[in-house]
C-alpha cells in the first residue's frame, strides 16, 4: 500500500521553504545591497519628474496624489524603478546611504517625499493640499533617507 501521508508534509515543508525563500529575497536582501549610486541623470530625471506634478492636488481618487503614490510616480516615470505602493513599505525600502543627494527619499513618521537638494523636499502635502517644494525643517517625525536603485 502506498502512504499519500509524508507526501504532503513533503509538499507543505517545500511550500514553506519556498515562502521563506520568497521573504528572504524581499525583506532581508535589499538591505545588504551595494549602495550602488543613481546616475546624475537619473537623478535630474526623478526632480524633472516631480516637478512637472506640482500643483497636482493631494488626496485619493482620479487626477489627486498621495505622497506614496506622488514618489512612486517620479521614481517610475524618472528610473523606470518600482516602488511599493504606500508610504510605510516606502520608508523601508531601498537602503540608507551614507550621504543625502538629490533625488534621494526622504521618510517620516507618516509621510515620504523627495530630497529636492539645498534642505528642501519635493512632496505631496496634506498640509499644503498639493505637490508643492517646502523646507525639510517643518517637517516633525524625520526617520532618515533612503536610497532606490
Amino acid at each position: 500500500m502506498l502512504q499519500f501521508g509524508k507526501y504532503r508534509r513533503f509538499r507543505r515543508r517545500a511550500c514553506y521553504a519556498l515562502c521563506a525563500a520568497l521573504l528572504l529575497a524581499i525583506y532581508v536582501l535589499p538591505f545588504f545591497m551595494p549602495d550602488r549610486a543613481l546616475s546624475e541623470g537619473e537623478r535630474k530625471a526623478i526632480i524633472k519628474e516631480g516637478k512637472a506634478m506640482l500643483g497636482t492636488p493631494y488626496g485619493h481618487g482620479p487626477k489627486k496624489l498621495t505622497c506614496s503614490e506622488f514618489t512612486r510616480l517620479a521614481y517610475g516615470r524618472g528610473t523606470g524603478v518600482w516602488m511599493p505602493a504606500n508610504y510605510i513599505s516606502q520608508r523601508s525600502y531601498g537602503w540608507r546611504p551614507q550621504r543625502l543627494k538629490r533625488g534621494d527619499l526622504l521618510t517620516y513618521k507618516d509621510h515620504v517625499g523627495i530630497y529636492y537638494g539645498q534642505g528642501r523636499i519635493l512632496h505631496s502635502s496634506n498640509y499644503w493640499g498639493a505637490v508643492v517644494v517646502s523646507e525639510t525643517q517643518y517637517l516633525d517625525g524625520y526617520l532618515g533617507p533612503r536610497r532606490i536603485r
